[in-house]
């Protein structure tokens, strides 16, 4: 079978995708399913490491605007069986086409405090994916609770969805660690942490005002905030730094700013416990990666969080900060044992999640889209 992997975007390809396809796209090719892949990204990605070292080629800059007819003459040259798009985006090609959906913010929040040019762009986007859908031959669905949204809501049908989740790194040979410079005085195992996009749809308000709720009560836990933002988030940024100002604990709560890989490593592996406040996520990585190292985590109850998780974490009420500052406290004040329980409960659940089983899962998508 021969394979185009069709990178489309409306402007970015972030850290989380580029590691998925980085994962994905090798493991892929060593199927002997598998005869040829070619691989294409946008022309500003196209130097960029991970795509470098996948040999992806580019289309002209403004062959978008055009409808994308030097694409399109290059997928002629090639030929495919199958066209897979993992953007969530349609191209017109004659060819069976599989996309993947793996961003419910636009989808199920659009507006969620966002901006104003940042809700527009979210119904764009929502639009774009649901015409996508219905387009596509197949449907890649990352969650269930993904395919649930697309089979109800969007009335997509489900025979035309298949859910396959992501993968994540197995750290049982090993974990390679560096303290952010941005970490400063925080002390390993002391510790909240949260990582993730800064913007509206994270909840960090919830966080903030939990580490309120708590120091009140005598309860003194940093928090600490990973996670890069977009221009058009300055204004939320701000409103946290403003809320945690207001509610006296701008002292606990550290902004560490975009992290590698090692740096997130290091946090995963010396917060006290990870928190998840998200209301709306897909296949969240970071939930993926702070079960494959042990954390004790809690989570908001918003799918999918709970059909990840499941038995390994504690659960509050999103946006009821009072009840995320109770968990807190129950949770770091728990027996060794229970702690234990936990973490080891977090550990087994990662490994159901592996890149291996993505990329056969994929491959055998593909397969059967290719004969439809």
């Amino acid at each position: 079978m021969k394979v185009a992997l069709v990178n489309l975007t409306s402007g970015g390809l972030s850290g989380g995708y580029q590691k998925y396809l980085s994962a994905v796209v090798p493991r892929m090719r060593r199927d002997a399913r598998i005869g040829a892949m070619n691989v294409f990204v946008p022309p500003e990605f196209v130097e960029a490491p991970a795509f470098r070292a996948l040999g992806a080629e580019c289309w002209p800059r403004d062959d978008p605007w055009r409808g994308y007819p030097s694409l399109n003459r290059r997928l002629q040259e090639i030929n495919p069986n199958v066209v897979f798009i993992p953007t969530s985006r349609h191209l017109e090609t004659g060819t069976p086409t599989a996309i993947m959906v793996r961003n419910m913010e636009p989808l199920e929040a659009p507006f969620a405090g966002n901006p104003w040019p940042e809700k527009l762009r979210n119904l764009a986007r929502c639009a774009a994916s649901r015409h996508a859908c219905r387009a596509a031959t197949s449907v890649i669905a990352v969650s269930a609770h993904v395919k649930e949204f697309l089979v109800r809501r969007w009335g997509i049908s489900a025979e035309k969805v298949s859910v396959i989740y992501h993968g994540v790194e197995d750290h049982a040979g090993g974990v390679s660690a560096c303290s952010p410079v941005s970490a400063g005085a925080l002390t390993p195992g002391r510790f909240a942490f949260t990582a993730g996009s800064i913007r509206p749809a994270r909840g960090l308000e919830d966080a903030v005002e939990a580490v309120a709720h708590l120091k009140l009560r005598g309860i003194e836990i940093p928090l600490a905030i990973a996670g890069g933002f977009e221009t058009a988030q300055h204004q939320y940024l701000r409103a946290m730094a403003g809320l945690a100002e207001r509610c006296g604990v701008a002292n606990l709560v550290v902004w560490l700013g975009h992290l590698s890989p090692v740096e997130m490593a290091w946090c995963y592996m010396n917060c006290r416990v990870s928190i998840t406040t998200s209301r709306a996520e897909a296949c969240p990585n970071t939930v993926l990666e702070a079960m494959s190292h042990g954390c004790l985590c809690i989570s908001t109850k918003t799918p999918p969080m709970p059909e990840f998780y499941k038995d390994s974490c504690c659960y509050y009420d999103g946006g009821n900060a009072i009840d995320l500052a109770n968990v807190m406290a129950e949770l770091v004040e728990s027996a060794d044992g229970e702690k234990q329980r936990l973490r080891e409960a977090a550990l087994a659940r990662s490994r159901a999640f592996t890149w291996d089983k993505t990329a056969t899962q994929t491959v055998d998508m593909l397969l059967a889209t290719s004969s439809r």
